[in-house]
């Protein structure tokens, strides 16, 4: 078995034998920070893109699982493989990333100490009535996918395979292989876990977050923490280090999803048209007229979220108040240079009405001079 440890997730090359190898560390999940230790089928594809079609491959896993719709495309797109495909749990097999490990053209090896669990799909939920039906519709279907691939490869009937996932089930080493979850067990490395505090389980290395999840029994684990643990390996960002061959990459894209996946494309397409529907409906909610014109450009223009455009609210009506404030500090300066103005004019006034009044006083009295003859 060769060193799981001293490659680079996500494709390595092993140049001395020519050994093509994918390690699959972390949940599933699209990465939105470089330092962010998980991998989805976008960043699968990339490497698989690296892969020679005609060499056997070694997938190495230990993931608590994560979103079901990537796990079941990394699932489609490793099953395109023309040549052998051997995978190894070292670790945790949990929830989608069993969808991985039971790839039905692979023979899936895990080593004794190791987990594997299988459950119902969930999710979060928000709205009215109708749309949390189509919620449940949506999660119907993602466990039905399920199923089909936990059968296919094990070979339990449908009843059985729905009463494992509803219980939430937990299985050692040996007893996924007795369910024919896994073929064989790799008896040259013990892994050890253990509960490190009430929801984070320790096991190979790494932890994984159970909070949510029903835990193992302590038959199956470690009963306390190692007095001298081996240090934990040191895995690097998620990154490509081989060479690829001269091959364009193969992204997965829509049209093939729905090819090979259409009940889940459904639901995807679904689910992304309840969400936009909500998004529109909290726009609405917050359009006070006065941000009307902003709100319409949110929903159509440039989407943005209810959040986004209640910042960007608050900021238009600063600005509003800070050009009022402006506009009445220049009003008033410009009304005080009026009446000053107003002043001086009123004075003038006063003495053009005095000289006015002196020539009538005038006028009148040489009038009445000359009617009575005096001087």
């Amino acid at each position: 078995m060769p060193n799981k440890t001293e490659f680079k997730p996500i494709l390595a090359i092993k140049e001395e034998d020519k050994q093509t190898i994918l390690n699959f560390f972390g949940p599933i999940a699209e990465k939105w920070f470089e330092d962010e230790k998980c991998f989805d089928e976008a960043e699968v594809a990339k490497a698989f893109a690296a892969v020679n079609p005609n060499k056997p491959i070694d997938i190495f896993i230990n993931s608590p699982g994560g979103s079901v719709s990537s796990a079941l495309a990394i699932n489609g797109i490793l099953s395109r493989h023309k040549a052998g495909i051997t995978i190894h749990v070292t670790g945790l097999a949990a929830s989608a990333a069993t969808l991985i490990t039971s790839l039905k053209n692979a023979k899936t090896v895990i080593s004794k100490g190791s987990l594997f669990m299988i459950h119902n799909p969930m999710s979060s939920a928000y709205g009215n009535a109708e749309e949390l039906e189509k919620q449940i519709d949506v999660l119907n279907k993602c466990a039905e996918s399920m199923r089909s691939i936990y059968m296919e490869k094990s070979g339990l009937d449908e009843k059985e395979i729905k009463s494992l996932m509803d219980a939430e089930t937990w299985f050692t080493a040996e007893e996924a292989v007795e369910k024919g979850f896994a073929d064989e067990i790799d008896n040259s490395e013990q892994v050890s876990a253990y509960m490190k505090d009430d929801h984070i389980l320790a096991i190979a290395g790494r932890e994984w977050d159970l909070q949510n999840l029903r835990k193992p029994s302590k038959e199956m684990l470690m009963s306390k923490k190692p007095e001298d643990p081996k240090p934990a390996a040191k895995v690097e960002d998620t990154q490509i280090v081989a060479k690829a061959e001269e091959k364009k990459p193969e992204a997965m894209t829509a049209e093939k999803l729905n090819a090979e996946h259409p009940d889940l494309f459904k639901a995807i397409v679904a689910e992304a048209v309840q969400s936009e529907r909500k998004r529109i409906q909290a726009l609405s909610e917050i359009d006070n007229g006065a941000n009307h014109d902003l709100v319409i450009k949110a929903m159509f223009e440039e989407p943005m979220t209810a959040e986004q455009v209640a910042i960007e609210t608050i900021k238009m009506q600063k600005l509003q108040s800070d050009n009022h404030a402006k506009a009445l500090t220049e009003d008033a300066q410009a009304l005080a240079g009026d009446l000053a103005g107003a002043d001086n004019a009123e004075g003038a006034l006063r003495d053009n009405k005095e000289i006015e009044r002196q020539s009538i006083v005038a006028a009148v009295h040489s009038h009445l001079a000359k009617i009575n003859g005096y001087k």
